[in-house]
């Protein structure tokens, strides 16, 4: 059986977060994929299971990172 799998860039994008966010969700484990040649490759099984456990009322948003990453910085 071959597991489909797509770009990391792509499930970003998918996912609505920057690309660094979803490379950290790799990294802790939340989303599963490998390396390849370099570049990073998602299970979409696992992509499609995380946007469906990001979707519960009581589940932390994926989509909470981006925001703050995004958010202005604070002036000192």
């Amino acid at each position: 059986m071959q597991v489909e799998v797509i770009g990391l860039a792509e499930a970003a994008v998918r996912l609505r977060v920057p690309y660094q966010d979803a490379h950290r969700l790799l990294l802790t484990g939340r989303l599963r994929g490998e390396k390849r040649g370099g570049r990073w490759f998602v299970s979409t099984a696992s992509l499609e299971s995380l946007l469906r456990t990001s979707a519960g009322p009581n589940a932390p948003k994926v989509e909470q990172r981006a925001s703050r990453v995004n958010a202005p910085k604070r002036r000192r």
